[in-house]
């Protein structure tokens, strides 16, 4: 009886660790599985600038520095449908010990009168927060953070962070293949929005919906004023842009052959001022316009010569006008309010001239060649 009872024991047992097993395995093999979605890569890049200052009536101010750039490269695919796409950077300047003083003319004050490049001031491309930052602040930064969602075989659904910076041919000087969708002479700055593309062979069409959420703060010079008096203090301002991409990697004279075509426009408002005491109501708006062609070559005649070309038209087109502030004492003027009377003194014109529209132009170009030394023949 009692062999009975000790060979139940341990058959018990054994039953036991063996289930205990398989739960382990299945476990291990789930945590697996959604690990499996994922992918990572990164690079690591140091840079040495040397540079060389000068303006009219001024002696020449020289100098080096030495920067650092980390991107950590993510992808998950955790459906046959829907991808993840992300990337986190990491940019200072080595071993910062303190401010440099690099001049009044293109530096901002301290508050005490001495000239210096401000922590976050240096940035590469875009603008304001958009941008990447070299700072004595050590930080992470996201890239870009997107999902694509494919609706069809032919169309797909983006969202998030998009890929807007690094676009050719910031590459070139990485050393990397192509790092981003749009050419960097047309998006350079770090957008979030939503994007639809239509791909078919080598076409594809895309339209992107980027708006901006602009903020007036409570400040008598930040807000901007409604005709109806009212005080217009946040909102998004929409920032379209519709693009049109050729892509062609089966041409005898180049490895790939790629023309894009991009047009872009966005609003943007400009708030309430007050130059000399004077009160000027604003309700100016600056629309922009952009329209960019670029032409790309990699690999040309297998010799690892790789060539960009863009063109990049803008325009910026000032509407509205400044209302001055009617003074106390001015039958019907009410200080400190936009009245009747404010409208009727007339408008004080715009930064281009007295009229209700002026508009400006300008012309880009970017010329870039690069040499993949693995590819030469």
């Amino acid at each position: 009886m009692n062999k009975i009872l000790i060979a139940l024991l341990a058959l018990g047992l054994t039953s036991s660790a063996f289930a205990q097993s398989i739960e382990d395995r299945v476990t291990e093999l789930e945590v697996a599985n959604q690990l499996d979605v994922w992918k990572f890569s990164g690079r690591l890049m140091n840079f040495y600038d040397s540079m060389s200052y000068k303006t009219e009536g001024s002696d020449a101010e020289t100098g080096d520095q030495l920067r650092q750039l980390l991107f950590i490269d993510m992808e998950a695919k955790p459906s046959d449908k829907m991808t993840f796409y992300g990337r986190l950077s990491f940019a200072k300047y080595w071993n910062e010990f303190s401010r440099r003083d690099l001049g009044a003319t293109i530096n901002v004050t301290d508050g005490s009168g001495n000239n210096y490049l401000a922590d976050d001031t240096y940035t590469v491309g875009g603008v304001g927060d958009l941008s990447r930052r070299y700072t004595t602040i050590s930080g992470v930064q996201v890239d870009k953070a997107y999902v694509d969602y494919s609706i069809t075989d032919n169309f797909v659904f983006s969202i998030g962070r998009l890929p807007t910076t690094e676009g050719v041919p910031t590459n070139y000087y990485y050393g990397e293949a192509r790092m981003a969708t749009y050419p960097r002479l047309s998006y350079n700055s770090f957008f979030d929005g939503i994007g639809l593309t239509w791909n078919k062979n080598n076409h594809a069409v895309r339209f992107l919906y980027t708006p901006f959420n602009y903020y007036f703060g409570g400040s008598s010079t930040s807000n901007q004023s409604s005709m109806d008096g009212t005080k217009d203090l946040s909102g998004t301002k929409e920032f379209y842009t519709l693009m049109y991409e050729f892509n062609n990697s089966n041409v005898s004279w180049a490895e790939n052959f790629n023309v894009s075509a991009l047009y872009q426009h966005t609003d943007i408002p400009f708030g309430d001022q007050i130059v000399s005491g004077q009160r000027l109501w604003s309700n100016i708006v600056y629309g922009l316009r952009n329209f960019a062609v670029h032409f790309e070559a990699t690999n040309i005649k297998s010799s690892g010569v790789n060539a960009s070309l863009s063109f990049l038209q803008t325009g910026t087109e000032s509407r509205g006008q400044l209302y001055a502030d009617v003074p106390d004492g001015t039958p019907g003027a009410t200080w400190g309010e936009l009245d009747a009377v404010d409208l009727a003194a007339g408008g004080q014109g715009t930064f281009y001239d007295a009229s209700d529209e002026a508009s400006v132009s300008g012309l880009g170009i970017l010329l870039a060649v690069s040499k993949d030394l693995k590819k030469a023949v």
